[in-house]
């Protein structure tokens, strides 16, 4: 930062910096401020003669390199997906359907419902521990708030999954790449959505065809160690930033932040899909039935882990 004096011929031009928070930005005696951490603070220059002073707020955040064209709730359109929807079907269009008729509604409770759907999810779909965070996860559907959810366990599944895994070190190798190509300058990967299809990392990954991680294979489905489908499935997106980043010499290293998220509701493709299994046609009928005026509602997951990246030129 500069400083600029007036009048232009005092005798003392000396003036001091000083750093409001030093934790997050500090600064040296020439006016060169660091970035430390996320957060704010305010750099005051003052003068040694007089006291005259001035000051400029200085806010540390992260650095977004990359994003799906998908936002955490909206498709690429700004459309609310149908799986986010919900008190949207009368009954009559729900009998109407090719997995769901007359026959389910019979004498059937909400609390039925809710005991068919966790049923199927504890006795088939998982096991301890995601059996405790499909359960968690269902009682946070019934309470009807539809705030993101996160669970500390479920974010440590998804980190140690192979198919995440691969993904993580695919980004680092791009950045790798990239750093090289770009002489450590990692702003040179800022991502800005209405520049998405010119920027560096998304261009390599599409050039490398690297996709986001999914977890639909048969260890992920039935009773296995994972169990992650019926908590994850497939992402709805993610994003990538970059929390801290250094650069001494020819190296450089810093820390990304993976936040992977999707939707904990269903469309009618799922229901036509999985709808000859009673549990699934409970999910839809709470989520979209009109008669419960909207007291069950779907929500954003959200699976956000931090990974340590490094390299030489």
């Amino acid at each position: 930062m500069t400083a600029t004096l007036c009048p232009e011929y005092a005798d003392n031009k000396a003036v001091l910096w000083s750093s409001s928070n030093p934790n997050v930005v500090s600064v040296d005696n020439s006016g060169h401020i660091q970035a430390n951490m996320e957060g704010r603070a305010t750099i005051t220059v003052t003068m040694a003669n007089g006291n005259y002073c001035a000051s400029s707020e200085i806010t540390v955040q992260r650095l977004k390199i990359y994003q799906t064209k998908t936002s955490f709730r909206y498709d690429e359109n700004c459309n609310l997906p149908e799986d986010l929807q919900y008190n949207d079907i009368s009954e009559d269009d729900l009998k109407a359907m090719d997995w769901i008729n007359w026959a389910d509604f019979v004498g059937t409770t909400p609390e039925d419902f809710y005991n068919t759907w966790m049923f199927i999810c504890t006795a088939i779909f998982a096991e301890p521990p995601l059996e405790m965070v499909i359960i968690d996860m269902i009682n946070h559907f019934m309470s009807g708030e539809g705030s993101n959810y996160s669970n500390p366990i479920l974010t440590q599944k998804v980190a140690e999954h192979d198919s995440t895994i691969n993904y993580v070190n695919s980004i680092k190798s791009c950045i790798d790449s990239l750093m090289c190509q770009y002489d450590k300058d990692i702003c040179a990967l800022k991502y800005e959505a209405e520049n998405r299809d010119s920027n560096p990392l998304v261009d390599m990954m599409r050039e490398k065809e690297i996709y986001a991680p999914v977890y639909d294979d048969l260890d992920d489905t039935i009773l296995a160690s994972s169990g992650l489908r019926i908590c994850v499935d497939s992402l709805w997106g993610n994003q990538i930033e970059v929390k801290s980043y250094n650069k001494t010499g020819n190296c450089y290293s810093g820390t990304l932040v993976f936040t992977l998220y999707d939707h904990f509701g269903l469309d009618a493709a799922d229901v036509e899909k999985f709808g000859f299994l009673r549990g699934f046609k409970a999910w839809y009928i709470l989520q979209h039935n009109k008669e419960y005026n909207g007291a069950y509602k779907p929500f954003v997951t959200v699976i956000q882990f931090e990974v340590p990246f490094s390299g030489t030129i």
